[in-house]
């Protein structure tokens, strides 16, 4: 029967499994097995992913994408999690967290790493007097997945003070300028070529003076303290705003849909644009409370929502 495999066939896929197995485990030093992602990400669900890797230099990024692909296997490359949803049955394959946290200061511009934490770069700069990122303070993710999201607030976004990106594409190491990679709101070439990974990127910055930067993050995390669901988790802003004149959050409130449920997931009272996870939730609890959001929105308003979480392990 057509799909069917014959004894000799699945012998020779469980041999080609330990090959890779062994490759993997001799060229990784660290290599771990059926990690559970939810400890990584934001929301705290989803299941393992059957190899991973720890990248602590951009040279073992580099060797551990270059040995997933040679052996022929799934790959996904990981920042901080914080705009991932897993899916429950896990990720195949090689994933690879980016740990890679170089960075260096040459007059006003900065070269980051790809793992590089965010808001602690951007206090850290403030610190120094230094501007140009501050919107991006309290925006939760690493350097490469903010680029690869293009990540912005208060009508700012990283691609603004991009100056180029070193990324790693078909097996060789290049710098590519910012109009190459298709920025726009919350989008970039990269979130569609996933066989770019991102090393790392330089920023243009600016002077400032110190304590106001230090204030305006201060104050802008106080505001988000007061609008969003911290005791919660969550990626944040589940789906992309239509236009900046119509947020998503206005469309799902319009839709009477603050407060609703899926299993241990729902729609916050406090921002309508948070799906959130209630200790116990799954990974489809979650999409199913999406999928009905994205429903009942078009019914009553006629608008679709575009999820701006990035979905891994789904069919």
């Amino acid at each position: 029967m057509a799909g069917m495999t014959t004894p000799d066939q699945d012998t020779a896929a469980r041999a080609a499994g330990r090959r890779a197995h062994e490759v993997l485990r001799r060229e990784l030093p660290g290599l771990e097995e059926a990690v559970p992602l939810a400890s990584f990400t934001a929301y705290g669900v989803g299941g393992p992913s059957e190899f991973l890797v720890r990248a602590g230099t951009t040279g073992v990024l580099i060797h551990a994408v270059l040995t997933a692909r040679e052996l022929g296997l799934p790959l996904t490359v990981l920042g901080r999690c914080t705009n991932v949803l897993v899916g429950d049955a896990g990720v195949p394959g090689l994933t690879v967290l980016a740990r890679n946290e170089g960075t260096t200061l040459h007059g006003n511009v900065l070269r980051a790493e790809a793992g590089v934490d965010l808001p602690g770069l951007v206090a850290d700069l403030a610190g120094q007097g230094l501007d140009g990122l501050t919107f991006a303070a309290n925006i939760p993710g690493s350097v490469g997945g903010a680029i690869v999201g293009n990540a912005g607030a208060y009508g700012e976004s990283v691609s603004d003070c991009l100056l180029d990106v070193h990324v790693l594409e078909e097996g060789k190491e290049h710098v590519v300028e910012p109009d190459r990679l298709d920025f726009g709101y919350r989008h970039s070439l990269l979130k569609t070529r996933r066989d770019i990974v991102v090393l790392s990127a330089s920023f243009q910055l600016h002077h400032g003076r110190r304590h106001e930067l230090l204030r305006r993050i201060a104050d802008d995390a106080a505001l988000r303290k007061n609008k969003h669901p911290l005791e919660y988790a969550s990626c944040g802003s589940y789906f992309k705003n239509p236009s900046r004149e119509t947020p998503a959050a206005r469309l799902i409130e319009d839709a009477g849909l603050k407060g609703l449920r899926v299993g241990r997931a729902h729609v916050s009272e406090k921002h309508a644009n948070f799906l959130v996870a209630e200790p116990g939730a799954t990974a489809d609890d979650i999409t199913a409370l999406a999928a009905e959001v994205v429903r009942r929105v078009h019914e009553t308003s006629g608008y679709e929502l575009s999820e701006e979480v990035r979905r891994l392990g789904f069919a």
